[in-house]
């Protein structure tokens, strides 16, 4: 059942909105009803896998930022519900910086476009060098699937292994090559 069409949700949404200004009321309103369309279980059942299968059901539809601000608001809201119901605890952590499991993958992400963007402008390059950089770029991201400072050695080994497998050697330099390139 929805959680917000029982009297104890219903009383609560109230309250936590009544702290907001009516543009920011409206915009939370929504945001968190949206959610509970998409969570029909009881609110003690909720835990973090289902804000993650609610992220992932988003990531198409929606730009990082506002899938960030989207998780942003139902972690304000669950912690109130947290601190006015027994036995509840937000899924979402509020410890800095763990929000970003929450955001979409990194080579989907308006940052990762924005990056590849300035990199690319800043590289002394022919266009058809620049073209062949960004895809293969791309290709190690979209293996990757998370930022760059998650970058390790051992990555680079597995990646150089999983490719290596599919290409020959003088690809597998190719792509290298554009993944070590540090004139910016």
């Amino acid at each position: 059942m929805n959680y917000l069409k029982t009297d104890k949700g219903k009383s609560l949404l109230d309250k936590f909105l009544s702290n907001y200004r009516l543009s920011s009321f409206k915009v939370y309103q929504s945001e968190i009803k949206q959610f509970f369309d998409f969570y029909q279980k009881d609110i003690h059942e909720l835990k973090e896998k289902d804000i993650l299968n609610y992220r992932d059901a988003l990531l198409k539809k929606v730009s990082a930022s506002s899938l960030t601000r989207k998780i942003s608001i139902l972690s304000k809201f669950f912690s109130f519900i947290e601190d006015h119901t027994d036995n509840f605890k937000n899924p979402i952590s509020d410890t800095y910086g763990s929000q970003t499991r929450y955001q979409t993958e990194y080579q989907l992400s308006d940052k990762f476009e924005t990056d590849l963007r300035s990199w690319l402008n800043a590289l002394q390059a022919r266009k058809g060098t620049k073209e062949t950089y960004k895809i293969n770029v791309k290709t190690f991201f979209k293996w990757f699937k998370r930022t760059p400072r998650e970058i390790s050695t051992e990555i680079i080994q597995a990646y150089k292994k999983e490719i290596s497998s599919k290409y020959e050697q003088s690809t597998v330099w190719l792509k290298f090559v554009a993944l070590n390139f540090d004139q910016c």
